[in-house]
């Protein structure tokens, strides 16, 4: 069954690259409810979350909205941190979307909390300037982006170059 899914997922984002979003739709539904059938809570709420995107895409942002929180909520039962931090970021550029900048920039800080837990990163300043500039970038802020974007690749560097001083 999950199979079946898998392939109905991957072929409604073939159909959606194709700017075919009802075509897509129908098919993450399909595979939304083999999912279900199958009791494969992480792949419904893969498809949860693809379903918000397809909503933002076609400007319906209470759908998208809706789709997104349901996906978090599964996330949070099968305990996928990672799925959490995506989750957190693309309501975050939502928020943006519909003129919400102080919830965009406090669910991107939920975002980035999530993704260095699921890293267990020690670096998180660099992390942070990532996840500043994707947010940035995707709001549209391109100056500061290259900006954060240097420093995320110098500490970057530098962490690097402090591990390898360690061997």
């Amino acid at each position: 069954m999950a199979g079946e899914a898998a392939a109905l997922s991957g072929l409604a984002t073939v159909t959606l690259g194709r700017g075919d979003a009802a075509g897509a739709r129908a098919l993450f539904e399909q595979a939304l409810e083999i999912e279900r059938r199958a009791g494969d809570r992480a792949g419904e709420a893969e498809i949860l979350h693809a379903l918000a995107l397809v909503a933002i895409g076609d400007r319906d942002y209470s759908s998208a909205f809706h789709k997104m929180l349901d996906a978090l909520a599964v996330r949070r039962e099968v305990d996928d941190v990672k799925g959490e931090a995506l989750s957190f970021y693309d309501l975050a550029l939502l928020a943006h979307k519909v003129g919400r900048e102080a919830q965009a920039w406090h669910l991107g800080a939920l975002s980035f909390i999530l993704e260095c837990r699921a890293r267990r990163s020690t670096n998180s300043i660099a992390l942070l300037a990532k996840l500043a500039s994707q947010l940035r970038c995707a709001m549209g802020d391109i100056m500061d982006v290259l900006v954060e974007a240097n420093e995320a690749y110098e500490a970057d560097k530098g962490e690097g170059l402090a591990r390898s001083a360690l061997r």
